[in-house]
């Protein structure tokens, strides 16, 4: 576990994470990066949000790298429980990380 971010679209999650399969020699080819939310203040989940110049997001949460399957099932079965019905906060950071605004946004 640790820091990550990864490029996106849109930065709006309904499921409470984000995730990407890619292929690495070093991890014994294919794994998931799983990105999750951060934990501030009174159990408070969020991510940081950057906006690129291009129109996409920087997402930057709590990050997994999973390489078996039946662990990435429990990752994910384990984060939708903890948000479902829950906020996500998404701060939103300028260059310098300082927070310019905040949204919330609930998931299902």
């Amino acid at each position: 576990m640790g820091s990550g971010s990864m490029k996106r679209k849109s930065y709006i999650t309904n499921t409470g994470y984000y995730l990407a399969k890619d292929f690495d020699e070093k991890f014994g080819g294919d794994f998931y990066f799983l990105l999750m939310p951060l934990y501030g203040n009174n159990n408070e989940r969020f991510f940081f949000i950057e906006e690129n110049p291009d129109g996409s997001y920087t997402v930057e949460g709590e990050c997994y790298i999973v390489t078996n399957e039946e662990s990435l099932k429990r990752h994910k079965r384990d984060v939708k429980k903890e948000v479902k019905n829950k906020p996500i906060w998404y701060h939103h950071v300028d260059k310098n990380r300082t927070v310019i605004r905040k949204e919330k946004h609930i998931s299902p």
